[in-house]
């Protein structure tokens, strides 16, 4: 099984108590380091070849088993923050929620969110220029979507953080729902 996206291939062989135990499976180091390598030059073209990727793999512990998995960050890490700063909001994440499950008008999303139609507004055109959703127009109205699918694998992951930790970013003293 391919694990994409420059990692390892992993086989889910069981699923005890809410945790995933995982078999590394057989891979041939040569034709990783080369893979890695190609999705790293990949992502150097994607960012205009100006920004130069750094990669390190590190291991990574589930149950008893270890895989090494490869992280490609951006040398600046200002659009990294950018990108979480832009879902650091509770509107804008019921927003691109709901979004994830199909278009929506501003009308739409005012009456399935509760939320007033200006602040409605006002986050839909945040995310746009984020280019994390898009809007197509019929007549005098605007559908607004989840812009690409990787915007909804960043939720899937995040929720699949928050149960990996027991919630426990809510208990934190800076971040967490106290803190607000």
């Amino acid at each position: 099984m391919d694990g994409g996206r420059g990692q390892p291939a992993v086989e889910a062989t069981s699923f005890i108590a809410g945790h995933f135990s995982l078999q590394s499976a057989d891979i041939k180091r040569s034709q990783n380091a080369a893979e890695e390598r190609q999705s790293s030059q990949d992502l150097a073209d994607d960012l205009g070849g100006g920004a130069k990727p750094i990669g390190f793999a590190r291991p990574v512990f589930i149950g008893e088993n270890r895989y090494d998995r490869r992280v490609t960050m951006t040398q600046d890490l200002a659009a990294a923050v950018s990108l979480f700063h832009s879902l650091a909001d509770h509107s804008r994440l019921s927003i691109l929620r709901r979004l994830s499950a199909g278009e929506a008008r501003v009308r739409d999303l005012t009456d399935e969110l509760g939320l007033a139609q200006s602040t409605v507004s006002e986050h839909v055109g945040c995310l746009r220029e984020c280019g994390l959703v898009v809007a197509r127009s019929e007549g005098r109205q605007n559908f607004y979507s989840v812009s690409t699918p990787e915007v909804i694998d960043v939720l899937e992951a995040a929720e699949r953080l928050l149960a990996a930790t027991g919630f426990k970013v809510d208990l934190c003293k800076t971040y967490g729902s106290d803190a607000r």
